[in-house]
């Protein structure tokens, strides 16, 4: 069966019966066993996508809607040309004594198509732009009319704004004036003191604390519309704004590149949710189709426009989506089986590598046909948000699973160093060096940002094929080697792992004993004392 990581069996439409490797795969070298003079069937010896082929074995019984930035124009927006305002007073003269010449100080003032040129937000997380199909709208830069900025929620925006004067504009007698601002005729901001010349208003270091931000995950859409005031009473319009869309998240971003279009989805999926990490999923899985035979997606964003993807997709999105908007995340990969030296060891049916059984959804829509049982597969990707574990593959908090051979002990290639069982001169002594024991279970192994196809090539991953009749322990057989000072008269034997023989002398023994297979080794050092009857 042709896998990209995880494969139905007979829940589900059926594929080809080998998994294949994404990437560079390496077949492990045989491990050299032999029990009960019975041979298994040899596995496939080309690595197929989704993982790689195990060794031959011979074994005995002994796991926004797309917010696609309010597209805007990025055009100065400009307003029309105000009405005078001016201050008509009497000109005031000059009173020294002798003077004959009178100078007007009251401020007079004719502002004459204004148009707000840039409008800055302060202190946001920055974003990256991503990509084209309106992605990339509004623009993430520095001067745009049409910006946009991330904040944790609750924060309080400043920016900072140019507003050009038309010509024709008279400003006399004044360099500084109140500016404030209004979202929907409500006011946000208010700067004494901005900086007024005939051809530019200047405002530097305006709180908008009337956009105060939302105290849940959302996103917010505000075109601020800009008034001047000289005697703060009469105010003049100096047009609007283009569409400033505000991003409210939890925390500072905890992925290392911010990207715009992630937090544009994430937000609009969370839009004031209580449970965030359970609306992302909810959102992510609304809008795209799964399917346990896709490829995996290098770019996890890239989901949303192909809006299918295999389980690996799945978690590497939601991870990053949650990391855009300031949670702990990453991804988790389940098996049926365990880790050994640094391997995932599933421990599958003969032949179809299925180490997993009903894996399930809460609803059944997301099984297999609809039907009430869950899903056959060979590893399941999944996320931990804030350390809790989320599956936006079948939309559910945590997992439910089954491992094939769960519960069944396996003797692989990890000694279990120690002393053993004493010996006496004169008397046949006969005894296996001991492994460690493995129990299968679904087994998590935590992942970083993104599980890729590197996770399943073979230095990290082995599937052993057990027929499910086979009894527990599972002794996998490997290769023996045991080093100097073993007792006198014992021999090793190096295709089973048995001390055997009569002592002849007494004494103390320390020696190693070392298994290999798979291009793996293992080393355990052991003490055995040999007395005299």
């Amino acid at each position: 069966m042709a896998i990209h990581g995880e494969q139905q069996s007979n829940a589900g439409p059926q594929h080809a019966s080998a998994p294949e490797a994404e990437g560079v795969s390496h077949a492990p070298a045989p491990f050299q066993l032999s029990a009960d003079g019975a041979s298994s069937t040899a596995v496939p010896a080309n690595p197929v996508r989704g993982s790689m082929a195990a060794p031959p074995f011979q074994l005995t019984a002994s796991t926004l809607a797309e917010s696609e930035g309010e597209t805007e124009s990025h055009q100065s927006a400009s307003a029309a040309p105000s009405a005078l305002l001016a201050d008509d007073a009497a000109t005031g003269a000059d009173a020294t004594a002798g003077g004959d010449a009178s100078v007007s100080t009251t401020p007079n003032i004719n502002i004459v198509g204004p148009s707000v040129d840039t409008v800055d937000f302060l202190s946001s997380h920055a974003m990256q732009t991503y990509g084209g199909d309106m992605k990339n709208n509004p623009l993430w830069l520095t001067g745009s009319v049409t910006h946009a900025a991330a904040y944790t929620k609750n924060a309080t925006p400043n920016v900072n704004a140019r507003i050009g004067l038309g010509a024709g504009s008279v400003v006399e007698n004044v360099t500084e004036a109140t500016v404030r601002v209004l979202d929907g005729g409500r006011e946000v901001g208010r700067k004494d003191r901005a900086s007024i010349t005939p051809t530019l208003v200047d405002v530097t270091g305006l709180t908008l604390t009337g956009l105060s931000g939302s105290d849940a995950v959302r996103s917010t859409n505000n075109v601020l519309t800009w008034q001047v005031t000289i005697d703060g009473n009469t105010w003049v319009s100096l047009g609007n704004s283009g569409s400033h869309l505000l991003y409210w998240l939890e925390g500072a971003p905890t992925t290392a590149a911010v990207k715009n279009y992630a937090i544009a989805r994430a937000t609009a999926f969370a839009n004031g949710s209580g449970d965030v990490p359970g609306a992302i999923r909810t959102g992510i899985r609304s809008v795209v189709n799964y399917d346990p035979a896709d490829a995996i997606n290098p770019d996890p964003l890239t989901v949303f426009t192909d809006g299918i993807g295999i389980c690996t997709d799945f978690g590497n999105l939601l991870t990053l989506l949650a990391q855009s908007v300031g949670f702990t995340a990453n991804t988790v990969m389940f098996f049926g089986g365990f880790e050994s030296l640094g391997r995932n060891i599933w421990i599958s049916r003969g032949g179809n590598y299925q180490n997993l059984t009903n894996v399930n959804a809460l609803d059944n829509a997301y099984h297999p046909g609809g039907g009430a049982t869950g899903w056959d597969f060979n590893y399941h990707v999944i996320s931990r948000i804030n350390g809790a574990l989320q599956d936006a593959a079948l939309n559910r908090p945590g997992y439910d699973a089954q491992a094939v051979h769960g519960g069944k002990i396996v003797h692989l290639l990890e000694l279990a160093p120690g002393t053993l069982p004493a010996a006496q001169t004169g008397v046949v002594y006969d005894q296996i060096v001991p492994r460690r024991p493995h129990t299968v279970a679904v087994t998590l192994r935590e992942y970083g940002d993104m599980v890729t196809l590197a996770a399943f090539d073979a230095t990290n991953l082995l599937a052993l094929n057990v027929p499910e009749a086979m009894a527990s322990p599972i002794d996998v057989g490997v290769g023996w080697a045991a080093g100097a000072n073993l007792p006198a008269g014992l021999a090793f034997d190096a295709a089973l792992g048995r001390l055997t023989g009569t002592p002849t002398t007494a004494g103390n023994y320390d020696f190693n004993v070392t298994t290999a297979g798979a291009g793996l080794s293992a080393t355990g050092a052991y003490h055995m004392d040999v007395t005299t009857p």
